[in-house]
């Protein structure tokens, strides 16, 4: 087990490419020949097509304890049992050997292919928690970067960073913390903060497009969150929020789901506990899943249910009519 405390984690090492963490990996990397844009683009929609083609028990799936067993004794004969929560959480997805960056729309189309959800802002820091983090390589996201076929920026590049995710044989779970996620999240409807320039990046009710990760030593959580009430000494590079447009993608964003396996217990205001599955949890704010103001509606989830998303369509398509 690593100390997540120590030097190796700070975001100035990163920064710094000092060898003893993800310095000396990416400037060895740099040197070889590169694919510029296009082929790049073109190299991530072969791994998609082989991926649409994958079943989900081609994902390679670990169990999650999201809280502990609890035994409470009020008196000899009022001896309560709180069982623990548990799920499955698949590892980043790879292809091919390659770690695949997707886009919000993308990791909503595979949750319903593989019938899963995508991890919650909840679920991510609980992870990072109990995690030995391998730390993000540089961060190297630049507005600068030249975005043509012909062009090359290293924020396409994921070869690269498959490259360093590949040397720490990072899976997402027991290491989490050096990518991000599109989350399941309420904030859709914030304001896009990328350039204005942008066209994809949309502002309207429907956007999915909320990224939460990249977490580093020496930030500041925000309140509310697990990080915060556990008093952590990390905080995300991206807290929720509508960083980027639902067409956008980068070496960072990676693909991660969950899914229930065992029923979730659920103790309401009253003391009272029910057992219940994944969807219905996440309807009911389980504290375990989910960590935002506003709760999830049916609505919400149908886009993981291929009835529920085909009828979503079939709606927007004859709304004018």
């Amino acid at each position: 087990m690593g100390d997540p405390n120590s030097d190796k984690y700070n975001p100035k090492t990163w920064v710094q490419g000092v060898g003893k963490v993800a310095g000396q990996v990416v400037n060895n990397l740099t040197k070889r020949e590169h694919k510029n844009n296009g082929q790049l683009r073109k190299l991530r929609e072969d791994k998609l097509n082989v991926l649409r083609r994958m079943k989900k028990e081609d994902l390679v799936w670990e169990a999650v304890a999201l809280s502990q067993p609890a035994l409470t004794i009020n008196s000899l004969f009022n001896i309560s049992f709180q069982a623990p929560v548990i799920i499955e959480v698949c590892q980043v997805v790879k292809v091919d050997g390659l770690y695949l960056p997707v886009k919000a729309v993308e990791t909503w189309e595979f949750a319903r292919q593989f019938n899963a959800f995508p991890l919650t802002r909840a679920v991510a820091d609980a992870m990072f928690l109990q995690a030995t983090p391998t730390p993000p390589a540089p961060h190297e996201i630049k507005v600068t970067d030249d975005n043509s076929d012909s062009g090359y920026a290293k924020s396409l590049d994921f070869e690269m960073r498959s490259d360093y995710l590949g040397s720490k044989n990072y899976t997402g779970v027991a290491d989490f913390g050096a990518h991000k996620i599109w989350a399941l999240s309420k904030q859709k409807d914030e304001i896009c903060q990328a350039s204005p320039n942008e066209a994809y990046c949309r502002t309207d009710k429907d956007r999915i497009a909320i990224n939460h990760g990249l977490y580093f030593k020496n930030g500041k959580p925000h309140a509310g969150t697990l990080l915060y009430l556990h008093g952590s000494k990390y905080g995300a590079i991206q807290n929720i929020g509508a960083k980027h447009g639902d067409d956008h993608w980068d070496y960072s964003q990676l693909l991660q789901l969950m899914r229930g396996v065992v029923q979730i217990p659920f103790k309401d205001k009253s003391g009272n506990t029910t057992m219940m599955d994944m969807e219905t949890a996440l309807l009911n704010g389980h504290p375990s899943l989910w960590d935002e103001p506003q709760k999830l509606t049916e609505a919400d989830l149908n886009d993981f249910s291929s009835l529920g998303f085909m009828i979503k369509n079939l709606k927007a398509r004859f709304s004018g009519f």
